[in-house]
């Protein structure tokens, strides 16, 4: 069986994430989440099934730690995340 050589992923220049979270509408509650969301995921290097697993016992903000349970391949982590604010 031939494998496929690995890609690896392409990563946004902080330029093309700032237009990316400039798109969302902050107006109403639901794309605000949304934004935090991918935010969080820019930031840190989550996939999008460890995002909505967060709990908010997961994050501890005094520290800026978050800790993903049982993320891929069932292995907990933690992470650390910055303080910066777009």
């Amino acid at each position: 069986m031939t494998s496929r050589p690995r890609k690896l992923p392409r990563v946004l220049s902080p330029h093309e994430a700032d237009l990316l979270l400039d798109r969302f509408n902050t107006r109403y509650l639901t794309p605000l989440r949304n934004k935090a969301m991918v935010k969080t995921m820019l930031d840190t290097g989550l996939r999008a099934g460890e995002v909505v697993a967060l709990r908010p016992e997961h994050i501890d903000l005094r520290t800026c730690k978050l800790t993903v349970r049982e993320g891929k391949g069932a292995k907990d982590r933690t992470l650390w995340f910055g303080t910066d604010l777009r």
